[in-house]
């Protein structure tokens, strides 16, 4: 879902008042700031998850937004934001500026920082971080993960290159004809999994900050209609911060007649930044 960057504005309108008048003396750039930026997707590790069948890589897609930081915005925490305007479908896009409220470009730059997707980076620190939100969301099916959180740097006249911020989880299902609607993954008040962090833009860390809606500690898939479990596994996935979760993960199976099946696995795993990790096949029947 895309969200309306004009209610992000008026948040760091707030941020920005509440933080007093002072601002940092303002960067002369070298090159001039562009109306068109180019991005780039570094591909995350894909390994075999179905013996001979290669998981789709990360493309651009129509109306995908950027939010972009130059190093001479006079705010640390300005955001700008591009639109695909050519690349669909591509690791290498083309990106337009947006002139969401009027938003200005400083003339020129050195370097920029930018995040994705456009409408869940908030702000950014200085020319170092940037503050995204973390969806509390299961997709069913690869193809259906939506708007993976990455990060990106360049250089003035640069193209963006960007990376994952987060890593993959890969939940397979079997259930024998039981019939789902939701799946909830907790992660047991260890390891927040959702909600707004910080990206070092230069270490690839990242920081929990706080929740925003719902649980910190869990994701969540619902599905619109009932899904039917058989031998052959469903296959779930959950984009979730880098860390190790020693406590393993709660799963609550939500049935077709309102009732749950919860299975809890508590052998720990590790998830590493662009990387999917498998976990084993869990049967919601037995």
């Amino acid at each position: 879902m895309r969200k309306n960057p004009m209610a992000w504005i008026a948040m760091l309108v707030c941020g920005m008042a509440l933080s007093g008048c002072a601002q940092p003396e303002k960067t002369i750039g070298t090159m001039p700031v562009p109306t068109l930026l180019s991005a780039s997707i570094a591909q995350p590790t894909r390994t075999e998850i179905v013996a001979g069948q290669n998981p789709h890589p990360i493309y651009w897609e129509v109306g995908d937004v950027i939010a972009v930081h130059f190093d001479t915005d006079t705010d640390a925490t300005t955001v700008h934001w591009y639109q695909l305007q050519s690349g669909a479908g591509t690791t290498n896009g083309t990106f337009a500026h947006l002139e969401y409220g009027g938003d200005t470009l400083p003339a020129t730059y050195n370097s920029l920082i930018a995040g994705f997707s456009g409408y869940e980076t908030i702000s950014f620190n200085e020319n170092t971080e940037m503050v995204l939100e973390a969806r509390s969301e299961i997709f069913m099916g690869l193809d259906s993960v939506e708007e993976f959180p990455m990060h990106g740097t360049a250089a003035a006249g640069a193209p963006i290159a960007f990376r994952c911020s987060f890593g993959i989880a890969h939940i397979p299902v079997t259930g024998n004809n039981v019939s789902i609607t939701q799946i909830t993954m907790d992660t047991h008040e260890e390891v927040p999994v959702a909600g707004i962090f910080n990206v070092n833009v230069a270490t690839d860390a990242t920081t929990f900050v706080q929740s925003t809606a719902g649980s910190a500690y869990q994701i969540v898939w619902a599905g619109r209609q009932a899904v039917t479990l058989t031998d052959t596994p469903t296959d779930f996935y959950g984009v979730m911060p880098v860390g190790t979760y020693n406590a393993g993960t709660t799963l609550t199976f939500t049935l077709s007649n309102d009732s749950t099946i919860v299975k809890t696995a508590q052998q720990p795993f590790t998830v590493s930044r662009a990387q999917i990790l498998s976990l084993p096949t869990l049967n919601v029947a037995q």
